[in-house]
């Protein structure tokens, strides 16, 4: 995952590709591990996806190489009718906590990965 968004970072500054970095923490529970499944299965060919522990809840980074604000608003759009379709509840109701980044050509990566911040 490191190596792929340092990649996109790159395409970026030469070649002016756009990447978007999605930051998604799931609640802890067996709710949570289902709207983890669901993200995880939305994942497009190009999508590299790393989940890691944060505290007691899960975070998943998905990387969406070639993908701009208005790409990435299609994808949004999408998790939240396979998320109400499945739970009746809106991305807010349940409590999912999302963050995105716009990758930049002076994007340094340790930044990057922090989007909890």
């Amino acid at each position: 995952f490191i190596r792929e968004t340092q990649r996109a970072i790159i395409n970026r500054r030469q070649f002016g590709l756009p990447a978007m970095l999605v930051s998604t923490i799931v609640p802890p529970g067996d709710r949570g591990k289902e709207i983890e499944t669901l993200i995880l299965r939305q994942r497009r060919g190009l999508d590299c996806i790393w989940v890691r522990e944060s505290g007691a809840s899960r975070q998943i980074l998905l990387l969406m190489p070639l993908t701009g604000p208005l790409e990435y608003e299609g994808y949004q759009k999408r998790i939240a009718q396979i998320l109400r379709e499945r739970f009746g509840q809106s991305i807010e109701e349940l409590e999912l906590r999302i963050m995105t980044r716009e990758i930049t050509a002076k994007q340094k990566l340790d930044t990057l990965l922090n989007l909890n911040d």
